[in-house]
């Protein structure tokens, strides 16, 4: 697959339009509650890392109809990394799509629902298609036919987040099915998980809010 006919969409669904749906509980006891990586897909949702931001620890200890937690990868006073299994129907869309996946930023805050997702442009119209058969069209969507690995977005990144997002790509993490691990690129360059997730997700953040200045409504 050519990286060229791959397209990013961002789509925003509101607190209101999320109403009914499991993820909208997340409001009510996060600031933020973020995706980071996909581990892995199965058939009822997404194996993957977040990013959890609160006021009271006390929240991460609760049972969710929108996620189930696998493990605490670490707790900061009012900040987690988690792993966790996704529960909800808007997740569960992707994971019968093998052309589009989600990407950073991907998040639920007070706003509600922000999905940023590359893949063909079937797969992202198919997704649409099955948003709307969910949620019906209250929601917006921006569009780009932009590439992740344009060299000029790249080399604009400090110098670490390069090194790290080059060796992503070399690698595979980025080709789908993806062939190889955060932890893999790890070993590979002699740093901890932990610095490649950071370093991935920032990465990935910059590039992305690159792009968003060529979204079209």
């Amino acid at each position: 697959m050519s990286d060229l006919s791959l397209r990013y969409m961002q789509v925003q669904l509101s607190a209101k339009t999320n109403e009914g749906l499991p993820g909208v509980e997340l409001i009510n006891y996060f600031h933020k509650f973020e995706f980071l990586s996909l581990i892995e897909l199965l058939p009822n949702g997404m194996h993957c890392i977040v990013q959890a931001s609160y006021d009271e620890p006390s929240v991460l200890d609760l049972d969710y109809n929108s996620y189930e937690l696998i493990r605490k990868i670490e707790i900061k006073d009012k900040s987690a990394i988690l792993e966790i299994k996704t529960l909800g129907p808007i997740p569960k869309i992707f994971t019968q799509l093998s052309g589009a996946w989600w990407i950073s930023p991907t998040y639920v805050d007070a706003n509600g629902l922000l999905l940023t997702i590359r893949g063909t442009s079937d797969s992202l119209r198919k997704s649409l298609e099955n948003l709307t058969e969910l949620v019906g069209q209250s929601y917006k969507v921006k569009s780009s036919s932009k590439t992740l690995h344009n060299p000029t977005i790249v080399s604009d990144l400090p110098n670490k987040q390069k090194e790290v997002l080059q060796k992503a790509i070399q690698m595979g993490y980025y080709s789908r099915p993806r062939k190889t691990t955060q932890k893999a690129i790890a070993d590979a360059l002699g740093v901890k998980q932990a610095t490649i997730s950071e370093h991935l997700q920032n990465a990935e953040a910059k590039i992305i809010a690159d792009y968003t200045k060529h979204f079209e409504i």
